[in-house]
């Protein structure tokens, strides 16, 4: 392919992807700017913190944690001390300051305008007349679409390792 899995250049394609995850920071703070302000939020600094936070310190949370378990069985698998301090302070360091710097662009263009204006009369939606648009047989034929495709991949991958 393109030269990312080649066994010369061990961990390029982690890099490249941590590097996309921490340059698009300043994407996610510029559409979350503006879509909150188009909702007429009031409180951007909390939108702006939550964004840069949320979703990373939940990985890094869950990361750590699987880490601190392989580190106590002696796993190989577990990562340096040092490597755990260069991802918190790429985040701390990197991710967060273009967060502030998309929100900061973001804040300060125009709100988004909707092109329809939305009744403030409530009315009631009506009940759905053929079973098939039951939510519950809807949302039980979305997931098993997915299920059975990977189902049947996982099947077919398992078989040939057993079985070879």
């Amino acid at each position: 392919a393109i030269g990312f899995l080649n066994p010369a250049r061990r961990g390029s394609l982690m890099i490249a992807v941590l590097l996309f995850y921490m340059i698009s920071g300043c994407i996610a703070g510029y559409v979350s700017s503006r879509l909150y302000k188009a909702f007429r939020g009031r409180q951007w600094q909390l939108c702006t913190i939550a964004t840069a936070t949320i979703f990373p310190g939940t990985c890094f949370v869950v990361f750590l944690f699987f880490n601190i378990i392989l580190f106590f069985f002696h796993s190989s698998a577990s990562v340096p001390f040092l490597d755990v301090i260069i991802v918190a302070s790429l985040w701390c360091c990197v991710s967060i300051p273009l967060v502030f710097m998309g929100a900061f662009f973001g804040y300060k263009q125009e709100s988004i305008e909707f092109p329809t204006n939305t009744s403030s009369v409530a009315r009631q939606i009506p009940e759905p007349t053929h079973f098939l648009l039951n939510p519950k047989l809807c949302m039980i034929a979305a997931g098993l679409g997915p299920f059975a495709a990977t189902y049947v991949e996982l099947f077919f991958i398992m078989t040939s390792l057993w079985m070879d």
